[in-house]
């Protein structure tokens, strides 16, 4: 009672709880665009208006701890201890954009989500999944209207 909200349990529980499922299902890993789920498995906060930016995720491997949270070009500039060593750049996980209204041409769209398979594919052979089915939870690319 004493120690009222234990952060560190909470988080590990959650984990726990995803890994759970994801063993359940035959998953191996998990690509997060859910901004209520990425929160819930990582403990980041991130400002609100990314809820509707589809493109960015976490990525979740089963029974590798926390997920890798892509934080862009200035990964050291986001300070969460228990995401150590998990809080990434474009180098370890890019994220490229959706196509909108012509601002890249297809085979630089293209070309970007290629990498970023790569990188998913590198982490999974990495954390000895990658012969594990992926889960994708659902995105919208429709900005929200509220």
């Amino acid at each position: 009672m004493e120690d009222r909200v234990d952060f560190d349990r909470l988080r590990k529980d959650r984990i726990d709880k995803m890994n759970k499922a994801m063993t359940k299902y035959g998953v191996g890993s998990m690509i997060i665009y859910d901004w209520d789920v990425k929160r819930y498995v990582s403990s980041y906060w991130a400002h609100p208006y990314t809820k509707h930016h589809p493109a960015h995720f976490h990525f979740l491997l089963k029974g590798a701890g926390f997920p890798y949270v892509t934080a862009g070009r200035y990964p050291e500039e986001h300070n969460c201890s228990w995401l150590k060593d998990r809080i990434v750049g474009e180098d370890v996980i890019s994220q490229p954009s959706v196509p909108n209204a012509g601002m890249f041409k297809a085979d630089e769209l293209a070309s970007k989500w290629k990498k970023t398979a790569g990188q998913v594919k590198a982490l999974m052979k990495k954390h000895r999944v990658a012969d594990l089915p992926v889960g994708i939870d659902y995105t919208s690319v429709v900005p929200s209207t509220h």
